[in-house]
């Protein structure tokens, strides 16, 4: 019996540090899912501009009026 509760204990530590190691993991994907769509947001954001100095698009004020 008691090397059942000592494998036990060991399994939930083993689960502990498995957590730990998911949740970093998952914080580095997350920020760096984020860069890329600020990137994606920023180049939108260009080609919007550029396509409204080529007189593709309407500008922010003729949109508004």
């Amino acid at each position: 019996m008691e090397g059942l509760l000592k494998n036990a204990g060991q399994l939930v530590d083993h689960r502990a540090a498995l957590l730990a190691e998911l949740a970093t993991l998952e914080s580095e994907i997350m920020a760096r899912r984020h860069r890329e769509l600020e990137r994606l947001r920023d180049d939108w954001v260009s080609e919007i501009e550029r396509q409204q100095a080529a007189g593709h698009l309407p500008t922010d004020d003729e949109v508004r009026a």
